[in-house]
């Protein structure tokens, strides 16, 4: 029997989440706050689980298309530079679990799958905010900021770190600080010296912290995390910039491959991302409401 699906949230979760649903038949309606369907953040990184899903779909091809596959994980020390450990990773990963390892921009990710439903005939509503929900015996009815409504057998709240759907399932909670922080950014590799690094995965690794740098687009843009043990909080937003001369100073000391990344970073764009989790819930559904875990 196909069921009519509303689904609060147009990030990625709720956009794979809508095309699977449509590919099975069933009637989906998307609600989105934003004025338009765009991802923000950087690099991501879809191991075979998640590329078996988007396979499915149709988008490996696509996803192939845009994606670097690392040859290999590799680990090194944050002063030295010194190679302490590798492991074979397309590969490797491709024989063992029967799909690619990829590593794309975000933003890429989100096209594809905006574009693969409207493909499939999915709903998308701009502009509309969710506020709350009531379940019956009939179904579901979710109500947005401007006091609409809008009927269904079945709502997925897939409405992001402060979801709406979540605090009305679950009660409220409070975001818990993990006592770490992420710097995000993003290089154009024709900024960066020629065979400046390999198309690995590469850590680094110091004391309270360390980097994880990758390529995207097809090698032409490098992709910068670097992870630190800080005490100084910032909104739970992944917007959040935070001043060039604090990376700076929280990667003194470090490689010169790494000066050379933070050195070539737009300055009035550095962002960094106060790290939070919140504690298992012990229900993930209700009745017909369900609540879809993070990306």
């Amino acid at each position: 029997m196909a069921l009519k699906v509303l689904i609060a949230g147009g990030g990625i979760g709720g956009l794979t989440a809508a095309c699977c649903l449509r590919k099975a038949g069933h009637a989906v309606e998307v609600f989105e706050q934003a004025p338009e369907l765009a991802e923000i953040g950087a690099g991501i990184q879809l191991s075979a689980n998640a590329m078996h899903v988007l396979n499915d779909l149709g988008l490996g091809m696509a996803i192939a298309n845009l994606a670097v596959q690392p040859a290999a994980y590799v680990f090194r020390l944050h002063d030295s530079g010194e190679e302490v450990g590798r492991f074979a990773l397309a590969d490797e990963h491709r024989r063992l679990n029967g799909a690619p390892y990829c590593q794309l921009h975000r933003a890429d990710l989100h096209d594809l799958l905006a574009a693969k439903l409207r493909e499939l005939k999915g709903v998308v509503h701009l502009r509309s905010r969710v506020v709350s929900y009531e379940d019956d015996t009939d179904g579901v009815r979710l109500r947005l900021s401007d006091d609409s409504n809008f009927r269904g057998d079945l709502l997925i709240g897939a409405d992001g770190v402060k979801s709406v759907v979540r605090r009305q399932l679950a009660g409220p909670d409070n975001a818990l600080y993990t006592g770490d922080a992420a710097w995000r950014l993003t290089i154009p590799t024709e900024e960066l010296p020629d065979g400046f690094m390999d198309e690995v995965m590469s850590v680094w690794m110091g004391p309270g912290r360390h980097v994880v740098c990758y390529y995207l687009r097809g090698g032409s843009l490098l992709n910068f995390v670097g992870l630190v043990e800080t005490d100084e909080l910032s909104e739970e937003s992944w917007t959040s910039k935070f001043p060039w001369e604090h990376l700076k100073r929280d990667f003194t000391g470090w490689h010169p491959d790494i000066q050379t990344i933070i050195d070539k970073a737009d300055k009035n764009n550095c962002f960094r991302w106060s790290l939070y989790y919140r504690p298992a819930i012990e229900n993930w559904s209700i009745s017909r409401a369900r609540r879809r875990n993070g990306n």
